[in-house]
């Protein structure tokens, strides 16, 4: 539940597993998304699971309730889509619809699209309000999707990313280092994720492992890739090559879903080292935690270098859901938040929305991975 202007807590390559998000003028709250994947039908079935729902405002907690009475036509999808926004589409009929906002009231209504995409064949499921365990606002949404509506919609996504504006912020890039501007070794890079992990041990994070690299020195426009991501100039031209021949592209094989990236050889090499490097890091945190969670992440994402100058990551949303399973009970409530949370309450029973005081954030989750799209 966000809008464009929310800035997230996200943990580096768990953006697709948990957002907490965290400002003012805003629904706030604690998101997991579930998948399950049936090979035989290939057919996905997804859940947004939100817990610890709260605001300060006035307006957004009409806007949750006016979410509610359009939840039939509400088609939320996973994180790989969104690309970090929590945007949904309420659907309009079969061939078009409108991009909504689920965290914040927009003060105009966003204009009705067309798409190919058969939005009829989607199959809704609106899910109920609880209560968590801390007495908090909770809420649940099922969405069941064919692999061939799937595979339309990253294909439409796939444009999006991998379009005009990359090409020109790799365009930018290379101006910039032919202008004298400098960027990081691969080492520093890795050091800068090292001491991410280091931090989080430091300040008892352990419950919130991201690794993240800290900000790098250097505010001049010359110097403000050195933080980047470090890729030679030769992987510029060859990413570059690829998203203009329209080359480069997500794709989906079963519950996988595979990027395959031209890079030189050596940036081929240092990406699988730093990948390998962030995985072990993020293994060796979730260790206390009770659960086989480093297992559970080890069959998520894997990177593997082809050996022609091409570096392969692929993950598995059918493996992601699992490590939610053990991960979704952390989610604890902020103190500071305790009347926020008694106002979203209030603001959903002021309005006779119905509110499951039975019903647990438990039940929801095994019932859910028990059964099949």
């Amino acid at each position: 539940m966000t809008n464009s202007s929310l800035r997230f807590r996200v943990r580096p390559m768990f953006g697709l597993l948990v957002l907490a998000l965290s400002c003012c003028g805003c629904l706030k709250g604690d998101i997991f998304e579930f998948v399950t994947y049936d090979q035989p039908t290939d057919t996905f079935r997804y859940m947004q699971l939100e817990l610890n729902i709260g605001s300060d405002a006035s307006a957004d907690l009409t806007h949750l309730a006016e979410l509610w009475s359009e939840r039939d036509q509400i088609i939320m999808y996973p994180e790989v889509f969104r690309l970090f926004d929590l945007s949904a589409i309420l659907r309009i009929d079969a061939g078009h619809y409108r991009v909504i906002n689920l965290g914040a009231a927009s003060a105009a209504n966003n204009p009705t699209l067309e798409t190919s995409i058969p939005l009829d064949t989607i199959m809704v499921q609106p899910g109920k309000f609880f209560l968590t365990k801390d007495n908090t606002l909770a809420y649940f949404h099922e969405v069941t999707a064919s692999g061939k509506v799937v595979d339309a919609a990253l294909a439409a996504r796939n444009k999006e990313i991998f379009g005009p504006s990359l090409v020109e912020a790799i365009d930018s890039e290379i101006k910039r280092r032919a202008d004298g501007g400098k960027y990081g070794s691969w080492d520093e890079f890795r050091r800068q994720i090292a001491q991410g992990f280091d931090a989080n041990k430091k300040n008892g994070a352990g419950n919130q492992p991201d690794g993240k690299a800290a900000p790098a020195p250097g505010n001049s426009p010359k110097d403000q890739n050195q933080g980047g991501v470090p890729l030679d100039n030769a992987s510029l031209a060859l990413l570059r090559k690829a998203i203009a021949a329209g080359e480069l592209a997500v794709r989906r094989h079963g519950a996988e879903f595979e990027l395959s990236v031209p890079l030189s050889r050596d940036d081929c090499r240092e990406l699988k080292t730093t990948i390998d490097l962030w995985t072990n890091g993020v293994a060796e945190q979730l260790k206390a935690k009770p659960g086989n969670y480093a297992v559970a992440l080890t069959s998520i994402l894997r990177a593997e270098d082809d050996g022609h100058g091409k570096l392969v990551a692929s993950i598995d949303v059918a493996a992601l859901s699992k490590l939610q399973e053990l991960s979704y009970g952390e989610a604890r409530p902020d103190p500071k938040m305790d009347a926020n949370y008694r106002d979203a309450i209030a603001a959903l029973r002021s309005r006779s929305i119905p509110i499951d005081e039975k019903l647990t954030a438990k039940q929801v989750v095994e019932e859910f991975s028990a059964t099949r799209p």
